[in-house]
């Protein structure tokens, strides 16, 4: 540990790649008041760079990534951005994917009290899907895994 307090050991601590909580922790100071100092001398924690602001998502590129139906966290590799940041820019720019479509329109057809309804399915398209222990299950597929099911007991 360091002998004294301030701006010094900031210094030599930013030099050593500490992030800025480790060196409030080390000099008994609120990480705010270590922050003030840094920008203060002109230091940079070796970790701004992760935490920098990246700019927006432009919204017809991201509309093509969602027309190819990726999952959200593919989404967040393709653009090298975490799957929250995913998520708000497709909040922003009005953009579901087919996911949360589906989601979108079982939920309507749960409050809209039906026990069959039109959603599109990964696998087969727009199918019906049957109201299921508190969800909807496409009908094709409920088909499909008993077939294979009794297929695999035999």
């Amino acid at each position: 540990m360091r002998s004294h307090h301030g701006p010094g050991v900031v210094e030599g601590a930013a030099a050593d790649g500490a992030s800025i909580e480790a060196i409030a922790r080390e000099v008994a100071r609120d990480p705010s008041t270590v922050s003030y100092w840094a920008r203060k001398y002109g230091l940079i924690s070796s970790h701004a760079p992760r935490h920098a602001a990246r700019g927006g998502i432009d919204g017809e590129l991201l509309a093509e990534i969602v027309g190819c139906e990726l999952s959200i966290r593919d989404m967040a590799d393709v653009f090298d951005r975490s799957p929250t940041t995913i998520r708000h820019w497709l909040r922003r720019h009005d953009l579901e994917t087919a996911r949360m479509k589906r989601e979108r329109l079982g939920k309507a057809a749960l409050a809209a009290g039906l026990r069959t309804a039109e959603i599109p399915c990964p696998r087969h398209g727009t199918t019906r899907h049957v109201r299921r222990k508190g969800g909807f299950r496409c009908a094709q597929c409920r088909v499909e895994h008993v077939a294979d099911k009794r297929r695999r007991i035999k």
